[in-house]
């Protein structure tokens, strides 16, 4: 039998007089299970929606929309089954109407009843994403090595234990990036090595290559032999083939016939290059592709290329006399093109029979100086932000290397059904992850996505997806939402006066002001403090514990109330405790619940600035500044070096 049975009676003229709405029920009804006590407000008691009632919702919803597009948006909530709060209806306008009806089972609650009601809810999407999504791009070329290897003569193109990636990469990025703005950020490509390279001590002598069939390597693998994979196509890149290996010896191995090119001399200077089927490689027009013909014009300059050993670094430059362009392999684009520009991998050349030509034709009785052990290297990408002095690692963000892509089955650094492969990417890359922990993953060149860990799974979040409880009191027949439950949000304060009866936290440079307590100098002290992140104007921390209450007035310990001065308001922090400061040369604070609220250290004024930070003063002229060289929150009678001011974050109700 239903436990609750809705009274009509009053709609026919009868009265009960001051019975509850289950007295008639309980007395004439055998059998009947009272429920809920409606005669006294509902307290300590919460509700999950289910999938019925966010069907419910939308219904609710759909009959409030105004247009088409709200209409679809009040409909996605039965199947999305959760509330949007920047949509149109959000839980503090679905919420409340759905607690007016039937399915609710607390909708008969008196006035003053307090449900908490637990339910999914999404957010703005993360501008972080974009962020990641659209960072800018720095492959290292030659230059930018040599620079961190301090030499144009000692280095490899790539990053050592010695020389690591982690000490140069900033500086490169400064030197590159002069005008870069705090925030921004950027992918950087590169290559890495786990050994050290041993270099000769003479001057070195270039080595001549007078031509025969080579193999082109690079990145593990050597070019194909004919044009994108098909001995049918004329013009495109070329494809590489990994099937290959560089032993420990300095020759390779595995290379087949079918991936051999012939250069042959014409000049002295210059060479043809013949593909596998002995067809001629030429370029022409403006493009990074190679077209090819059975026979060779000579006197055509895109069929003529020279061939340039690169100081001994173990690579050579293929260049094209008509376009001025040089073979590279692009880790990006894991294909061979030929660019103007460093955009990738010089090869290295090995005969068809594995001798590395550098080698095989070095003069042993030259002054030549190379790395005489050139470790092997991969390519990574490492994304960078700038974090308004210094580039750092961006630590919360993960770009999927080429690697990355290879052992998940794809190839051009590209990744398809992304939201079925980067869970178990990153199952396997943070093994030991906690719940809650979130990572940007940076994939696709320009596409980035947030994947939170729920202690067993990796599931993408981007519009910041969550459950949430809030507290809903009814109040002359209506539920309205009274505070989260489980958190705390603060909105950034914008308004031009301060605010009275509010709490805030004081933040500067991303660090909050924290009580201090007992346990440490229990009657003055500075300020401890907490990293905070700032999300679209928004700081959600799990308490409101780090928040300072504004007060007009203040009752002190023995029950007396107390206004402050006109202009001023007292600071009470959230363990009650009053905070004042004291006429002396301390720039400390000073905390008590049974302070003499009289004392004119009680006192305090905050004026907004341009900038959108607040001068808070004591009566004493002191102001609160946040120290960056102490890490702390101090009040001082004068600007300080080093130091900035908060900004206010007024706690959500």
């Amino acid at each position: 039998m239903n436990k609750v049975i809705i009274s009509a009676l009053a709609a026919t003229g009868l009265t009960l007089g001051s019975c509850g709405v289950n007295s008639w029920n309980d007395e004439m009804l055998d059998g009947f299970e009272g429920g809920v006590n409606y005669n006294k407000p509902t307290t300590n008691v919460s509700y999950a929606l289910t999938e019925s009632d966010y069907s419910t919702i939308a219904t609710l919803m759909e009959a409030l929309a105004t247009n088409d597009a709200e209409k679809a948006e009040a409909k996605a909530i039965a199947t999305d089954l959760y509330l949007n709060s920047n949509g149109s209806f959000p839980a503090t306008v679905a919420l409340p109407a759905f607690m007016q009806t039937a399915s609710f089972p607390y909708y008969l609650a008196e006035n003053g009843s307090s449900v908490d009601i637990i339910y999914a809810e999404a957010g703005e999407n993360d501008p972080t994403i974009t962020t990641v999504a659209t960072a800018i791009t720095y492959t290292v070329d030659k230059a930018g090595y040599q620079s961190a290897w301090g030499s144009n003569d000692d280095y490899i193109q790539a990053f050592t234990p010695a020389v690591s990636a982690t000490d140069k990469i900033p500086a490169l990025l400064a030197a590159k990036y002069t005008d870069a703005q705090e925030g921004e950020m950027c992918m950087v490509t590169y290559n890495v090595a786990s050994e050290e390279p041993v270099f000769a001590d003479a001057a070195y002598v270039p080595v001549k290559f007078d031509g025969g069939n080579v193999f082109m390597f690079a990145d593990k693998g050597v070019a194909e032999g004919v044009l994108g994979g098909s001995e049918t196509k004329t013009y495109g890149y070329i494809n590489n083939n990994d099937d290959v290996t560089v032993e420990a010896d300095g020759t390779l191995s595995g290379g087949k016939p079918e991936n051999v090119y012939t250069f042959t001399d014409v000049d002295g200077e210059f060479m043809t290059i013949q593909d596998a089927k002995g067809r001629y490689l030429y370029m022409s027009g403006t493009y990074n592709s190679f077209n090819i013909s059975d026979e060779a014009d000579t006197t055509d300059d895109g069929y003529l290329w020279s061939v340039t050993d690169n100081n001994g670094d173990g690579t050579w430059t293929i260049m094209n006399k008509g376009k001025e362009k040089w073979m590279q392999y692009s880790t990006n684009y894991t294909s061979w093109g030929a660019y103007n520009y460093a955009s990738g991998e010089n090869p290295v050349l090995y005969y068809s029979d594995g001798s590395n030509v550098l080698v095989a034709n070095a003069d042993p009785d030259a002054s030549g100086r190379y790395a005489v052990v050139n470790p092997s290297t991969k390519t990574v990408n490492t994304v960078y932000t700038f974090d308004g002095s210094k580039w750092i690692v961006a630590s919360q963000v993960l770009a999927l290397n080429p690697e990355d892509y290879t052992e998940m089955g794809f190839s051009n650094n590209s990744l398809d059904d992304a939201e079925s492969y980067l869970p178990i990417y990153l199952r396997n890359k943070l093994p030991y992850a906690q719940e809650g922990e979130a990572v940007y993953v940076k994939y696709n060149r320009n596409t980035a996505a947030l994947y939170v860990y729920d202690g067993s799974n990796w599931s993408r979040n981007d519009n910041g997806l969550e459950t949430v409880t809030g507290r809903y009191k009814k109040d002359s027949g209506a539920w309205k939402f009274e505070k989260y439950i489980g958190k705390a949000m603060f909105n950034l304060f914008t308004a031009d006066k301060i605010e009275l009866e509010q709490s805030y936290l004081m933040v500067a440079e991303g660090i909050c002001a924290i009580p201090f307590t007992s346990t440490r100098n229990p009657y003055y002290s500075y300020f401890y403090t907490e990293p905070v992140s700032d999300k679209g104007g928004v700081i959600v921390t799990p308490t409101d514990v780090n928040a300072f209450r504004f007060t007009a007035s203040h009752t002190d310990a023995g029950g007396k109330k107390v206004d402050a001065p006109e202009g001023y308001f007292f600071i009470i922090d959230s363990y009650g405790q009053v905070i004042y400061v004291n006429d002396d040369t301390y720039n400390t604070y000073y905390k008590n619940d049974d302070v003499d609220l009289t004392h004119q250290g009680c006192y305090w004024k905050a004026e907004k600035n341009s900038d959108g930070t607040w001068k808070i003063s004591n009566y004493f002229d002191k102001y609160v500044q946040y120290s960056i060289k102490y890490t702390s929150f101090g009040c001082y009678a004068a600007a300080q070096n080093d130091a900035a001011l908060p900004t206010l974050y007024q706690l959500q109700k």
